[in-house]
This record gives C-alpha cells, structure tokens and sequence, in this order.
C-alpha cells in the first residue's frame, strides 16, 4: 500500500539495514522511525540472514516494502547504513544496490554492532537522558578482527549518545550470554543441524530457555526428583550456584573458554572436545567445530534439567544487573535503555528495577538484530546530518511500524482464492460491531486471532498479529500451545489494561507497553486467570491503553463488561511455525491451519468465522 508521506523540504530520508541474522530494513525522518519491517515477515524464512549459495542476499523484499510505504523510489532515499557483524556487509549491499551512487551507502562507525543497539534504545526512548546498555550474545568485531564486543555502556542526553564503558572480548574467551546459548545446546530446546552451536538454532533457544528455566520451580517436578533420590533432599532445598568461571577485571566479565570447558566436564555435559586446538586464538563461536557436548539423554520433565537451565538462567541475570549498576555509577542517571537479544530476558529487566538503582527502563521491543536497522539509521540521522529533534520524547514509541492493509486488499485476499475450510464472512465497518463480535467468542472460551491495523516491528506480536484467548481457564494455556505447535514449557502472556496493572499483578513499573519485561501474578489473580499464570508465578505482561492501542482497549473492556471477567487476555503471535504473519493471505491461512481451534478472525473490517458445530470450546 502507498502512503505518499509528506515531509518538509529539508527533510533527509535515511534507510537502515540490518545484514546480520534478521534482516531488516527500517527508515528514519527527522528522527522519527517511519516504517521498519524483518525480512523474515515477507519471505517466510526465520531469523533470515540473507546466506544464500550465491552469497549474501540483501533484503531487497524490505526495501521495497519501506519504499512503497512513503511512496518513494529507492533513488530518493538520502542515505543507506548499514550494519552487521560481519565486515564485507557494506560490499554486498553496494554490489546489489544497482543505480544508487556509492557515495550515499555508508557503514555505520565500526564497531557498530552495539553502537546500533545503543541508538536504537535511547533516541526512541521517552528519556531526556539515559544510561544506555547493548548486550548481544555476539557483538562486532574490533582492532582489526582481533577483538569483539562484549557489553557497551553509553550516555545519552538531549541528542548527543556518548560511550562510557567499552567491554571487547578477546581470543580464547566468550561472553556470559554466549555461556547462557551453550547451556540451551546442551539441553536440546531448539534442535536444529543447520544451528552455530552444534546441534541447536542459537536464535530460537533464548526465549525457550528463559521459559523453561522457570520450571525450577515447578513442585511437581522437584517432588518427583526428590522421591528418586530418597533422604538425600530431606529438606526439599535445591541449591543452585553461579559457576564460578567468570573472571571479573574492572568491570570485565568474561570467561576462558578453556575454563569453560573444565567446568561443563566437571558436570558431564562435554563428551568430547580437541584438545590439540589452540582455543586461545579463537572467539567463543569459533569452537563450536571442536566440542562435542554430551546432550541431554533424559526428558525435560527431569528435575535435574530445570536446574541446569535455571543455573545458565541466574548467572545470565547476576551479570546484567552487575552491568545496569555500572551503567548507573558511570553516568548517574537513574533512567536506563536496553537493546540486544540478550535484553529480551524479562526476568532480567524485572531484577533491574527491583535490584538497582535504575528506576525507569526502556527495553526497544525490537531488540533483536532486526532493530539495529532502526539503530542505523537514526545513527545516520544524528550524527550525519547532525539531527537534533528528539520527536519520541514529545509522543509514545509505537512500535507498530509496518503497513496497515487496505479492504480491498482483504477482499481480494478472501475471494481470490479458494481455501480449505467453509468459514462465513461478513464485513462490520462499524468498530462496535467487530468489537461485539470478538468480545463475544472470547466470553464463550473461544480462541480468535486479530489482524488489524500497523504490524509490529520485531519479535513479540502486541495485538495487531495475535491471537487471543480468555485465560479464565487454565487448560487454555495447553490449548494454545498445541495450536501453535510449541512446547508444553512455555507460558503465554497477558494484556492487560493499564490502569488495571496493579490490581492483578505485582509490577516495579507503571506500564509495560511492549511486553518486554515481567511482573508477579497476584494470588487473586492465580484464581481468576490461571493460563496466563507462569510456574513461577510470573506473567510477561503487556500494559494497553488509549495512548498505545485504542482497539485493543475497548475490546479488554468489551470482554469485562460481557464476561464480568477482570480486562485481561491472553496474548500470542499470529504465527504456526513460521514467521508471525504479515499480509491478509497469511493471515487466513494461519487461521485454517489452525484445523478448527480458532473460532474467528478480524481481518481489518472483515469478520471470519468457522461453523460452532466444528469449533471446540475449553
């Protein structure tokens, strides 16, 4: 869909692209992130990173889809940045950028991996000032390749982000977020031949691990394990420990991969490794190659499991928040933005409000690499073109940033095709109708999905791509995950409305708009929304309001008012397996897919719907 966006005769249109794992392309004007969209969302390949037999393949689907957004050709973008770990980034995009001048393709400053991440949470942020932490599990490469980034600290203020503290790692070591990817190894949460630490996806095992963790505190699986073991666990206390092999030098934190190594085998968790190999001239991902983990053998059920990963899990939190004290005492500033997949950690961000001095967070909800697009070229903005408006410290951050679809986009999604389930449509352009509509089904224990408005921008849908349940019943968590295909491990989360917050959840925050860190579930609440309730106690809640998601407001208070249930809902990706779903075509695939356990889906004005007959209600 063409926007033809306006702009101010000097305004400069800047594009950023992301050339490391989740390609991305996003654009800047006058500080404002106008549009911004993940490869992965039109070609359907996950955590893409344009490799290709023939080479690295630019994001051309991305581009374009920015380009038509503003209405504009790629020969008027002002200025092309580019970032990703790997150096000869900026040759592939020059080579395949034919009839755009060379001069306007720049790199961002090297090492720029962290300093895209940095820019990316501070300028989007509310803050006038900010201490700012970018943490990855790998950075970029430094002092000729000799080097990688660890962690960065940086300040921010007015329009000016400054470093503070610059962490490189060297050879023969590895980070405590590249020790928290090899512990998810070890446990198989995301087996995948093709992944970069043996045999896992490092990209899908983060979150995976961070939920799993939290059944260290499942009882039934400790009362399990400690009837096996007989007197052994009398008192019924676990004891974990952070393993001590990350050395501390000044604020450093790293750890020997040789030290690493004597460790994991101390646990039996290494099978086998070379010995021969000069680990000391290698970085952490380079090994992978020459060690050969001792995988799990038992189910994740076993008790010993979750201890291991709530191990990798508590050293990975000890450390953030050893850095958000540092980021604190270094600039003094008790407001803190986080960027990197590493800060995706919820549970992390939660223990920095409670833990240290920081009293305010933002976490940029595309964290991931896919947002160092937006870093890149809100870097080209402020320090190219010396740009000075801060335009997100007048207004939200809506993270919202892709296209809206129009209707007749819709129809000629529905009627151009044949599908392979008889659902009925009917077209409500009255708001009140669709929200009558949706509230309705919910009430009755139906799952629906919703497909409205700007997708969002990285990996957490937020309402624009969800689907939505009741979490009244708790079985509704196992039904969730087995229409999306995930593992029994993994909660779901919460919407909740804002000013509702403190009602039904323990929160060091007053809203939490991008789902971005965690809260605890009140007792009541346990009661009266079980299936959104973690084995922890905790939920991944999303504050909604007016000021963030109107729709999704009014359908929280529809949903109360009809069911007398508190406005709350649970909230998951619009997405079977794949990507979370970017046009109407997906959008009604994923439903029928879904095999009759979706009952409805708003698709803009459109309401789809299966017969009740074939449709089960929890």
């Amino acid at each position: 869909m063409h926007y033809f966006i306006d702009f101010r005769m000097d305004s400069k249109i800047i594009f950023g692209i992301n050339m490391s794992h989740d390609t991305a392309c996003a654009a800047v004007v006058d500080g404002e992130v106008k549009v911004a969209i993940e490869e992965e969302r039109l070609n359907g390949v996950k955590h893409c990173d344009g490799r290709s037999p023939y080479g690295r393949i630019i994001p051309y689907l991305s581009i374009r889809y920015c380009c038509d957004h503003l209405g504009i050709q790629p020969t008027d973008v002002d200025l092309w940045l580019v970032n990703a770990v790997y150096v000869s980034a900026i040759d592939a995009l020059k080579m395949q950028m034919i009839g755009i001048p060379w001069d306007k393709i720049m790199n961002v400053e090297r090492p720029g991996h962290h300093l895209c991440h940095a820019y990316s949470a501070f300028y989007p942020s509310p803050f006038e000032e900010a201490a700012v932490l970018s943490l990855d599990v790998n950075g970029g490469l430094h002092n000729n390749n000799t080097q990688k980034e660890n962690y960065s600290l940086y300040y921010g203020q007015g329009s000016k982000l400054e470093p503070v503290f610059l962490d490189y790692l060297d050879f023969g070591e590895l980070s405590v977020p590249e020790l928290y990817t090899i512990y998810s190894t070890i446990l198989q949460l995301s087996p995948d031949p093709k992944g970069d630490y043996g045999k896992d996806d490092p990209m899908r095992s983060g979150g995976k691990l961070m939920g799993y963790a939290a059944h260290y505190f499942n009882e039934d699986m400790r009362k399990k394990y400690k009837g096996r073991l007989g007197n052994l666990f009398k008192s019924g206390v676990f004891d974990v420990q952070i393993p001590d092999i990350v050395e501390e030098e000044g604020h450093r934190y790293i750890i020997k991969i040789e030290k690493m190594l004597e460790y994991l085998r101390s646990r039996g968790k290494v099978f086998d490794a070379d010995l021969q190999i000069p680990y000391e001239k290698m970085f952490g991902w380079n090994m992978r190659n020459h060690i050969y983990w001792n995988y799990r053998k038992t189910p994740l059920q076993d008790f010993e499991n979750a201890m291991f990963a709530y191990e990798a899990q508590l050293t990975l939190e000890e450390y953030i928040l050893k850095m958000a004290r540092h980021a604190h005492d270094l600039t003094g500033s008790k407001n803190l933005c986080v960027a990197g997949g590493t800060m995706l950690n919820v549970t992390a961000c939660n223990r920095i409000l409670k833990e240290t001095p920081i009293e305010k967070l933002f976490v940029q909800p595309g964290s991931n690499d896919a947002g160092n697009a937006i870093g890149a070229a809100l870097w080209g903005y402020y320090k190219i073109f010396n740009g000075e408006e801060r335009p997100y410290t007048k207004k939200v951050y809506n993270t919202c940033l892709g296209q809206q679809y129009s209707n007749a986009h819709v129809e000629d999604a529905i009627f151009g095709k044949t599908w392979g389930l008889p659902f009925t449509w009917k077209k409500l352009e009255n708001e009140e109708e669709q929200l009558d509509g949706l509230a309705e089904h919910l009430k009755n224990d139906q799952v629906v999905c919703i497909f409205k408005g700007r997708s969002e921008f990285g990996p957490r849908a937020l309402g624009s791509r969800s689907f939505l349940a009741s979490p009244k019943h708790a079985a509704m968590l196992e039904k969730m995950n087995t229409i999306k295909g995930r593992e029994w491990y993994r909660p779901v989360a919460p919407l909740v409305l804002k000013e509702a917050l403190h009602e039904y959840f323990d929160a060091p925050f007053d809203e939490a708009p991008y789902m971005t860190i965690n809260a605890h579930v009140k007792e009541h609440t346990k009661k009266l929304a079980p299936a959104i309730c973690h084995v922890d106690g905790s939920a991944r809640v999303q504050t909604v309001s007016e000021e963030y998601y109107p729709f999704l407001t009014k359908l929280l208070r529809r949903f109360a008012e009809l069911s007398g249930e508190p406005p709350i809902l649970i909230n998951t990706s619009f997405n079977i397996g794949g990507p979370i779903v970017e046009i109407p075509e997906q959008a009604i695939n994923t439903f029928l897919k879904a095999n009759y356990q979706v009952k409805a889906l708003l698709l803009e004005d459109y309401l789809l719907e299966l017969p009740d007959s074939e449709v089960e209600s929890v």
